[in-house]
């Protein structure tokens, strides 16, 4: 019994101080990402067929506590990046993202990037290579700001943040209307709602 007892101290030790160890933070920071951030997309028609695809993600205030917490942070999807990794031709694959940067969809012309700003980040848990998140903020497409919540896990080592994300919008929330009538054709009905991940990676680039 005093075997299992000692046992049972030293594993709460080991992990008590690992836990400490991993959030040992005595200053600030703000990362930068790095050009590889990216997010992914995918939208269906109601058949269930669907296009998916890439936007690069940019951003230099993901800023941490001295805890190592997320505390804020925003950034920037220029619409200009967008591509599509499914359609087997670049002629489709250039008809399909000239479509999404048109005023049917992300109006690109007025409206050349897409934004988030972090508003909170709730630290949840964590693990022994990441933490987990509930994330709040405000999206901006089209000009329309509304408020977002996802979770997600964030690791940070070695002066380096990966954030990583999956979770959905309703296009029709910022206006997106195009192809969402419900009496359509199961093959030209656009589902509302957008699958959305996240892959962000950034390097330290400030400490105070």
């Amino acid at each position: 019994m005093k075997h299992l007892k000692l046992l049972a101290l030293i594993l709460i030790t080991v992990v008590s101080g690992t836990s400490c160890k991993k959030h040992q933070n005595t200053k600030k920071a703000v990362y930068q990402l790095a050009d590889s951030s990216v997010a992914g997309w995918k939208g269906f028609l109601k058949t269930g067929y669907f296009n998916e695809g890439t936007i690069k993600v940019s951003g230099s205030d993901i800023e941490t506590d001295e805890r190592g917490h997320i505390r804020s942070g925003s950034f920037r999807m220029p619409l200009s990046s967008l591509q599509n990794n499914n359609l087997p031709t670049d002629e489709l694959k250039h008809m399909l993202i000239h479509h999404l940067q048109s005023a049917d969809f992300f109006n690109m012309a007025l409206h050349p990037e897409i934004s988030f700003v972090i508003t909170s980040a709730s630290f949840v848990t964590s693990a022994p290579t990441q933490d987990q998140y509930v994330i709040n903020g405000n999206l901006t497409i089209l000009g329309k700001t509304k408020p977002v919540t996802f979770p997600a896990k964030i690791n940070l080592a070695d002066n380096k943040i990966t954030i990583e994300a999956q979770f959905e919008i309703n296009r029709l929330d910022w206006g997106i209307t195009y192809a969402s009538d419900d009496t359509l054709p199961d093959d030209q009905f656009i589902n509302p709602k957008i699958a959305i991940s996240l892959n962000l990676n950034g390097i330290k680039s400030m400490q105070f």
